[in-house]
């Protein structure tokens, strides 16, 4: 069986699906919005989180930035969209970091595997060039098939509508 694009993307996405991850975007949100909730008024801290009253206050989004994996968190602001300064937040950084790294890492795991597969064309030298746990990702040889499944009950279909048995093509 010769192996396409598909077959070859669809080999590295099933590795890097199964490959465990830590999901740092909770604990990255809870601590972004705590730290803008510690430089609320205390008045206003009690209440701008009220279904009621958060949609009257002024939001931004904050970002990690760079190759994190992180999406943004949106959090309360002053008026005018004042950016909040996270740099003095060494907890928040920590965390960055984290999900940076572990971003990074799967990168170059996802690079190892495309070299890997990349050079072969054939399901058998997919089999030789892959360690033999990861032959569950490639995929099963293709089942030969007499008729397309598009034209499967074509000659029944035309013999219920009245097509003759006798008629030949031209």
């Amino acid at each position: 069986m010769n192996l396409n694009q598909f077959h070859r993307d669809a080999f590295v996405l099933g590795v890097l699906r199964d490959t465990p991850k830590v999901d740092y975007q909770p604990e990255f949100s809870r601590l972004v919005r705590d730290s803008v909730a510690k430089r609320m008024p205390k008045e206003l801290r009690a209440i701008a989180h009220r279904d009621d009253v958060s949609p009257w206050l002024e939001t931004h989004y904050f970002t990690a930035g760079g190759n994190s994996g992180l999406h943004s968190v949106q959090v309360f602001t002053t008026r005018g969209g004042r950016y909040h300064d996270f740099s003095g937040e060494p907890e928040i950084k920590k965390v960055i970091e984290k999900a940076r790294e572990q971003q990074q890492a799967r990168e170059h795991l996802k690079l190892k595997l495309e070299a890997m597969i990349k050079p072969c064309r054939t399901l058998k030298q997919a089999k030789l060039m892959i360690p033999p746990e990861l032959h569950g990702y490639l995929p099963s040889p293709e089942a030969k098939s007499e008729n397309l499944p598009a034209v499967t009950g074509l000659m029944e279909d035309l013999h219920k509508m009245g097509w003759p048995d006798e008629k030949k093509a031209a």
